[in-house]
């Protein structure tokens, strides 16, 4: 399931993605750590921006920047008429929900380092942000770091992605079951099971999403894959279809969950995207 949580986004005019991975050393408390991140421009009008994406860590409490972004999605939602893709209730309150994301950084870590265990990985955008500005109250409870020159960054965005797997409810799903089968059996294809932005930080987001499915892109080039499924809510006004679409999904197959059965069933649709 995914989510670009924002009502209307704007039109992309470019993305580059630079080259090669930036190695910084950062200060987190009285800790030296070594980080990769990868530069991303978005460029959309008149404003530029640039993204640090870089792989999730517990060292900077990742996890719950993950749980904090989540639940800042439900008031827009709510606001859009699309409440039924995660409900009203925060999900930091839902039972299992706060030691999902953090086994899911754990994982991610795990597979990164060793390429053992869940095949599955984490990238967080941040921006390079001013801690003092009165843009946020101080009260924020934004997560930050700050590098050895003293710089601030605040994450704005993540992205969780699965290496030749789908997610259950996909596998057993009679309606897919020409689509994910032999993708399965064939292999070789990244599956993107989140994207979500926090809206916290407000404009500071917008291009994240952007930038976040481009180093999904790379990820996927760099293992020498072609291909990038994911799959997403189709209720509301459709315009979360419409996003992956304007950016080169396609739509393969609609689907309904029915796990939960004293709800109704949640409608979602599966796309595709063959990179060239």
């Amino acid at each position: 399931m995914l989510t670009f949580p924002r009502a209307m986004n704007p039109t992309i005019y470019g993305i580059l993605s630079i080259p090669r991975n930036y190695q910084v050393l950062l200060r987190k408390s009285s800790l030296i750590v070594n980080l990769r991140f990868v530069i991303y421009g978005y460029t959309t009008g008149n404003m530029s921006r640039q993204f640090f994406i870089r792989d999730a860590d517990a060292l900077f409490n990742d996890a719950q920047f993950m749980i904090d972004a989540f639940d800042s999605t439900l008031p827009h939602l709510a606001a859009t008429g699309n409440s039924e893709q995660w409900g009203t209730e925060p999900l930091s309150k839902k039972e299992g929900h706060v030691q999902r994301m953090h086994d899911t950084v754990a994982k991610s870590d795990n597979f990164r380092k060793t390429g053992t265990g869940e095949p599955l990985r984490v990238f967080i955008a941040e921006i390079e942000d001013d801690h003092v500005s009165s843009e946020y109250p101080s009260n924020d409870r934004l997560a930050r770091r700050t590098d050895r020159n003293g710089k601030s960054f605040v994450p704005v965005g993540f992205v969780k992605v699965l290496d030749e797997q789908f997610v259950s409810y996909l596998k057993t799903s009679d309606d897919l079951k020409d689509h994910v089968g032999p993708a399965l059996e064939k292999g070789n294809f990244v599956f993107l099971q989140y994207l979500v932005t926090d809206h916290r930080v407000g404009e500071k987001r917008r291009g994240a999403g952007a930038a976040l499915l481009q180093k999904v892109k790379d990820y996927a080039a760099e293992k020498g894959w072609k291909t990038i499924w994911l799959d997403c809510w189709d209720g509301g006004n459709g315009q979360l279809v419409q996003y992956y679409v304007d950016r080169g999904f396609r739509s393969i197959g609609s689907f309904q969950d029915t796990h939960d059965k004293d709800e109704a069933p949640w409608k979602g649709k599966l796309l595709r995207m063959d990179l060239a």
